[in-house]
C-alpha cells in the first residue's frame, strides 16, 4: 500500500487524504479478487471503474493480482480497462 501513497502524495493529492484513498483501493482490490468471474463480468460491464481501480491498486505492489479475468466461462476477458 505504502508504495500507492507515496503515488498519490507526487501527485498532490492532500496528506490528510493519502492513507483513506489508499485503504479504500485495498479495499476494493480485496473485494474484486473475492468474486468469481462472472460477476466480475457483471461488475466490468456495470461499473468498470472498480476494476479499473483494483488493477491500477495492484499495479503497485507485485504481490497482488493485477489480471483479473472477466467472464469466466463466458470467456469474456476483459484487459482492456
Amino acid at each position: 500500500m505504502r508504495r500507492f501513497q507515496i503515488e498519490l502524495e507526487k501527485i498532490g493529492v492532500s496528506d490528510s487524504r493519502v492513507y483513506e484513498l489508499a485503504r479504500a483501493a485495498q479495499e476494493i482490490h480485496t473485494a474484486i479478487s473475492a468474486i468469481d468471474d462472472d460477476n466480475r463480468y457483471l461488475l466490468l460491464k456495470a461499473m468498470p471503474e472498480f476494476i479499473f481501480v483494483a488493477r491500477r491498486y495492484a499495479s503497485f505492489d507485485d504481490t497482488l493480482n493485477a489480471d483479473f479475468p472477466c467472464g469466466g466461462a463466458k470467456a469474456n476477458y476483459e484487459k482492456t480497462i
